[in-house]
């Protein structure tokens, strides 16, 4: 089944959240083949924020949606990105904050609803290895010069 882009307005708020294993690596999910937006690549987790939710509270329910789990107490917003998707023949402008999220030790995840796979891979191997949406990547690229200070 194809997705549709459940957008009807220009504008779109989104967030998503940058998982950090306690060994440094990242968590991302392989996006199924006929996702509506960014299919087949490897993204972050997270989507739009519904009306009257704040980007943290969007979050919140997206994670739970995707790999049912709810944000952890340790998060910042490190991101706003403002970026045109193009969804079918429309151009969608979003804006999607993104947050560091670090996974507590031992924490599971499962895809619930979404995606062909979850894995854990290194910022230099996911840079380097996987097609990323733009937006994401950039985040990554900010993330290894940043890791040291975040850890701490």
């Amino acid at each position: 089944m194809r997705h549709i882009n459940p957008y009807r307005y220009r504008v779109r708020r989104g967030a998503c959240a940058l998982l950090v294993t306690v060994d440094g690596n990242i968590l991302l999910h392989h996006r199924s083949k006929d996702a509506w937006i960014y299919a087949n690549y490897w993204a972050f987790f997270g989507g739009g924020v519904e009306r009257g939710e704040s980007s943290y509270q969007g979050l919140t329910r997206e994670l739970g949606e995707e790999i049912g789990c709810r944000i952890f107490p340790v998060h910042r917003r490190i991101d706003r990105a403002r970026h045109v998707k193009k969804c079918g023949r429309r151009s969608v402008l979003t804006y999607d904050d993104t947050y560091y999220v670090a996974c507590e030790p031992g924490q599971r995840f499962h895809l619930c609803d979404e995606g062909q796979e979850i894995r854990a891979f290194t910022p230099e191997e996911a840079l380097k290895k996987l097609k990323l949406p733009p937006h994401e990547m950039h985040i990554l690229t900010w993330y290894l010069n940043q890791r040291q200070k975040l850890a701490a």
